[in-house]
């Protein structure tokens, strides 16, 4: 009943502190925090109101206080704070996610303990230390033990205090320290901040991005995690504090291209499930369907004692796989994965059920080639552990199911893998060189690999419903108030919009396209992709009106003609659409589309003849295609021309015939008053078409108006009819 309490009460308690309502906000904490006997958070409370009260005298004696709105600011996040701290402390009681159930049964240390205790054990095991004797070396399993444990005391810890926050800036700042530990840490850090803002994990965050003298994968880890924990919490109020620290961060010189980067990484998670829905459906199917082909062709060449080292030469195995349309799946993933694409999330999606990936903290462990996973191969670890660690394929995560898919084989078959990898002398130099990823940017590299391991964690892990996943839908920084300013900016605007645009997310896409609307001058190629998007979505009435914005800018544009055309047939303007028609014919002569839009538009006008004499031209401009002629035949029989429209039919039916043209060429015959021939036709729709009888009563009454204006009294049709279901029986 407590935790259904807190969460109900929690927006009405937000919106009194947006509105300035801090004295009902605290009686609200008091009487929550009484009922739930939480003593030491009412005094918590206490303390804030009294500090709240002074600065309300202050502020009705007049007393002038220039630190005022800083200070009432400070005063809405401590209650804030004290509210999270209160829904946490009854949650822990009972609740049953991941991370309740670890603050109340983990007997986890306080977070500047863990540091201190994880410091103490490493400064133990240095090898100084062991060859002094002053220390005993810790095991594989305790260090990780460690690393595991200062992991989870930095995620779940809240709020953090001044020595916290002072611990974990240090640990990260220390050269001494294993990069991935810091790495870790970092990640914990934002999880954490995922569950309850904390101003104190922000300074962290954005102190190690700010180190210059850190690593570089450090600075880009951190940068991401704050850029994430910031967008997890952008519908907060966030305190003036966080807001001057993001200021202090844009006066370092790589801030912009850096949050640009980080940017694109995260939105490029959106078209993940694109990825490997085509690997899944398309290429690997058809792989699959090509294998028995493949295999006779190498079964071939072997017996007429071709070297397979030439296989890859031979044109004639490039012939079949061009014709197969495999090559340009291969050739399409290719660049993909240049572009950073996540082509490996479907083939390792299988191999995250091992106990590995039991620890939360192992998803967002780098791979370490002393792991205790990975020297679990044994003497051949050195071998493998380097060339998969030097993979510019794989994050992290995949490189740890990889090897445990590697230590889970037969050991007869792992060792002819093994064998097999050792022959080909492949060194970490060669394996980067190979690389699809071509891109020369290791900041870019660095966040790409490290968002397809977050994806992976909140897509994969098996507790993965206890966390609030960031990538369920699109990732919208632009939502974050303290950094609108710098993703507002037009190039990264662009950028974004682009790639959604490129991939074809409608919807997206147009969001940050009226984005830039509004903070650029009138661009004629923004609104046509504006229009374009408009269209895709079915909002074809704002198709038009960014198209006719486009054209204003233009003048004549022959792209935007042909869009506003289509635009207005879809909602069916036939005579505006027409008209742009004609002026895209004027721009582009004798273009086959041209002709068949055209008349399309005449045909629905009811101008029958000009519909005609567009078939025609269309017709002519492409005698090979079948297209202009029904619809050529049925403008010959609107204007009675029944010989004419009877000969395209005939050939029609002597080609490639649909149910359709027996019901047409039946219409012909009917408006002729052949009611014989008719009837046959007729028959031989009802036997073809998918829904026989059935269809024919439908098309019957849709063509009704056709036919009576055509000659065909409108008694017979009832008659017709039924002569047609007599013929049938």
């Amino acid at each position: 009943m407590a935790e259904n309490e807190i969460s109900n009460k929690k927006e009405l308690f937000n919106n009194l502190l947006s509105q300035g309502r801090l004295h009902e906000a605290i009686v609200m904490l008091k009487s929550i925090s009484e009922r739930n006997m939480l003593w030491e958070v009412t005094d918590h409370v206490t303390r804030v109101e009294e500090s709240y009260r002074y600065m309300l005298r202050y502020a009705m004696d007049n007393v002038a206080d220039p630190h005022r709105d800083i200070i009432y600011n400070n005063i809405k996040e401590d209650l804030r704070v004290i509210y999270d701290r209160l829904a946490r402390q009854v949650n822990s009681r009972n609740g049953s996610s991941l991370y309740y159930t670890t603050v109340r049964t983990a007997n986890l240390p306080a977070v500047a303990v863990a540091v201190d205790r994880y410091r103490a054990l490493q400064q133990s095991n240095d090898a100084f230390s062991i060859a002094a004797g002053t220390a005993q070396g810790a095991s594989r399993t305790e260090i990780e033990a460690a690393e595991n444990t200062l992991f989870e005391s930095a995620w779940i810890g809240f709020p953090y205090s001044a020595d916290d926050e002072k611990s974990l800036t240090s640990l990260i700042g220390d050269a001494s320290v294993p990069a991935h530990v810091k790495l870790m840490t970092l990640s914990a850090i934002m999880l954490g901040g995922f569950e309850f803002f904390d101003r104190r994990r922000v300074n962290v965050l954005a102190g190690a991005y700010a180190a210059e003298d850190a690593d570089e994968q450090i600075r880009m880890t951190a940068l991401t995690a704050l850029l994430l924990t910031l967008y997890v919490n952008r519908d907060r109020e966030l305190p003036s504090e966080v807001s001057a620290r993001i200021d202090a961060l844009r006066d370092i010189p790589g801030w912009l291209s850096d949050i640009k980067t980080v940017y694109l990484e995260l939105i490029r998670t959106l078209d993940t499930d694109r990825i490997t829905s085509k690997l899944r459906d398309e290429i690997v199917p058809q792989m699959i369907k090509m294998k028995p082909e493949i295999e006779k062709r190498i079964k071939t060449d072997f017996e007429q004692g071709v070297d397979p080292a030439e296989l890859e030469e031979n044109p004639e195995w490039q012939d079949f796989l061009d014709s197969s349309g495999i090559a340009d799946k291969m050739k399409e993933l290719s660049e993909i994965q240049e572009e950073g694409g996540d082509i490996l999330m479907g083939t390792f999606s299988q191999l995250k059920s091992y106990p590995f990936f039991y620890s939360i903290a192992n998803w967002f462990r780098p791979f370490q080639v002393d792991n205790s996973a990975v020297v679990q191969l044994g003497d051949d670890t050195n071998v493998l552990s380097e060339l998969i660690a030097q993979s510019f394929f794989m994050c992290d995560s995949d490189k740890y199911s990889f090897v445990l898919a590697l230590a889970s084989m037969p050991e007869a078959q792992r060792s002819m893998m093994i064998s097999q990898i050792k022959a080909q002398n492949i060194n970490a130099a060669e394996l980067q060189s190979a690389s699809l990823n071509l891109s020369t940017d290791q900041r870019r590299n660095i966040v790409n690999k490290y968002v397809q391991n977050l994806y992976r964690f909140f897509r994969l892990f098996r507790r993965r419903e206890d966390f609030a996943n960031p990538f369920a839908s699109e990732i919208n920084l632009t939502e974050v108030k303290p950094l609108q300013k710098d993703f507002l900016e037009d190039t990264t605007l662009q950028l974004v919009g682009e790639f959604y645009f490129k991939h074809h997310y409608y919807k997206e896409a147009l969001k940050v396209f009226r984005l830039r609307e509004a903070h650029i001058f009138p661009d004629a190629t923004l609104y046509q992709k504006m229009g374009y998007c408009c269209q895709q979505l079915g909002d074809i009435t704002g198709a038009i009106n960014y198209y006719e914005q486009s054209e204003l800018l233009t003048g004549n544009n022959a792209w935007t003609a042909r869009r506003l055309a289509s635009a207005y047939k879809q909602i069916g303007e036939y005579a505006k659409a027409l008209d742009y028609y004609e002026r895209l014919d004027a721009m582009q002569p004798d273009k086959f589309s041209t002709a068949m839009s055209m008349g399309q538009c005449l045909l629905a006008l009811g101008q029958y003849e000009k519909a005609s004499k567009a078939f025609y031209k269309a017709q002519y401009l492409d005698e090979n295609s079948e297209k202009p002629l029904r619809l050529l035949a049925w403008s010959l029989f609107m204007q009675r021309d029944l010989d004419g429209a009877r000969k395209i039919y005939d050939k029609i039916l002597d080609t490639a015939v649909r149910p359709l043209d027996y019901l047409n060429r039946g219409h012909v015959d009917l408006v002729a008053s052949n009611y014989h021939s008719a009837i046959s036709f007729y028959l031989k729709f009802v036997k073809a078409s998918p829904d026989g009888w059935n269809d024919f009563i439908k098309e019957m009454a849709s063509d009704r108006d056709a036919l009576t204006r055509l000659g065909v009294d409108a008694g017979m049709l009832p008659l017709v009819i039924d002569a047609v279901k007599y013929a049938e029986n």
